[in-house]
């Protein structure tokens, strides 16, 4: 065989590989960019499904899994546990949580900044 046709073949099962790596790669990015993106709404979604159910958090956690999953696309799912989808929500979670607890004390920082002294006499 000669050695051009060799090179022309090799060169090509390299194309190959690396078109469908970066065809999966490409998913499997996207599909993690739309749990994360969905996280925050599907964590609202189970708060008010939840709502008037006491220590809930696991069933929250079990609905926000179960709703994202399901979006990620067939192929992708090898590569996509659902604790990977877990281990997401409870980063989104945690950063919602943190800019809540941020928003909440500037607030309360606000209305104290607010209110009359009271300490002072009124002249």
């Amino acid at each position: 065989m000669d050695k051009a046709i060799l090179i022309n073949i090799i060169w090509a099962v390299v194309c190959f590989v690396l078109s469908v790596v970066a065809q999966f790669l490409a998913a499997y990015l996207k599909a993690k960019g739309v749990v994360t993106e969905e996280a925050a709404h599907q964590i609202a979604v189970a708060e008010e499904a939840f709502a008037t159910v006491e220590h809930a958090g696991k069933q929250k956690m079990q609905c926000c899994i179960d709703a994202l999953y399901a979006m990620i696309p067939a192929p992708v799912k090898m590569f996509f546990t659902r604790e990977m989808v877990g281990e997401i929500v409870q980063k989104v979670f945690d950063q919602v949580e943190k800019y809540k607890d941020v928003w909440v004390q500037s607030a309360a920082e606000k209305l104290v900044g607010d209110l009359p002294d009271l300490t002072q006499p009124e002249e």
